[in-house]
């Protein structure tokens, strides 16, 4: 199956061989934009506008295939479904449909624009987690008005409630928001310890997250430009692991 989100204000799963649609979804955040595409003056606005990050997790007591999704420029918030199943039918959507996680959401209200993508992994407490970045511009009001800071949120991936979120603050007046995180297992043992994500500071996070007690989960900035090299940091970082000393080595490009 293919996954495709649309500015129609849907995300759609297609037929992988033969290119038909086998269902559609609407998240909440794009609903009531839906009636705009009918009307002949109507002025281009984005909706379902990025990506999808899918992965098996297993929660719930079972092992299915979870899909993130985000908005990008299309509003402030982001979806799960279960996609373990393609062929669906409408009465099946209260058990594809997981949760939404939107500024309207309990501790929700600094996630801005989604143009930063989810990050699906396993942590320490055996818990599989969605790493949503806040991205940018969460000041600007979609439903609630956000701080406007670098924020990660670490969703618990089998209802999107918070576990912990991360406000690394307002890094600069003109310089808020933080970029797609990764996140890397050091032990290879299919459980992450430690995640890294970029801001429009041109600042390093680094987020530990080997305690099995999200309160205890740590950040620190792990790179810091001189102001004359600052350049926005957009892009996701990469783990790679030296050639020789196999120890894990992370690399940043700027994005933009």
């Amino acid at each position: 199956t293919v996954f495709v989100g649309a500015n129609d204000g849907m995300l759609h799963a297609l037929d992988g061989a033969t290119g038909a649609e086998r269902f559609a979804y609407v998240p909440h955040a794009t609903y009531a934009n839906l009636g705009k595409l009918t009307n002949p003056l109507y002025q281009f606005e984005p909706t379902v506008d990025n990506a999808v990050t899918v992965r098996d997790v297993f929660t719930g007591g079972k092992w299915r295939t979870l899909l993130v999704g985000t908005l990008r420029r299309g509003g402030q918030a982001a979806y799960a479904l279960d996609v373990t199943q393609t062929e669906v039918k409408e009465s099946d959507a209260k058990a594809v449909v997981q949760w939404e996680f939107s500024d309207l959401s309990a501790d929700g209200a600094d996630l801005g624009y989604t143009y930063g993508q989810p990050f699906i992994t396993r942590l320490a407490n055996d818990k599989w987690v969605v790493l949503l970045p806040g991205s940018y511009n969460s000041k600007v009001a979609d439903g609630a008005v956000g701080s406007g800071n670098a924020v990660l949120f670490a969703l618990n991936a089998e209802d999107g409630t918070v576990l912990r979120k991360f406000d690394l603050g307002a890094i600069d007046v003109n310089a808020r928001g933080l970029a797609t995180p990764i996140a890397i297992d050091l032990q290879n043992d299919d459980i992450a310890e430690m995640a890294y994500a970029g801001d429009l500071a041109g600042n390093l996070w680094r987020f530990d997250l080997t305690s099995n007690k999200p309160a205890s989960w740590t950040v620190s900035k792990m790179f810091e430009p001189a102001k004359a090299f600052e350049r926005p940091i957009t892009a996701q970082p990469r783990a790679e692991r030296h050639p020789e000393t196999r120890l894990p080595m992370i690399f940043v490009g700027t994005g933009k």
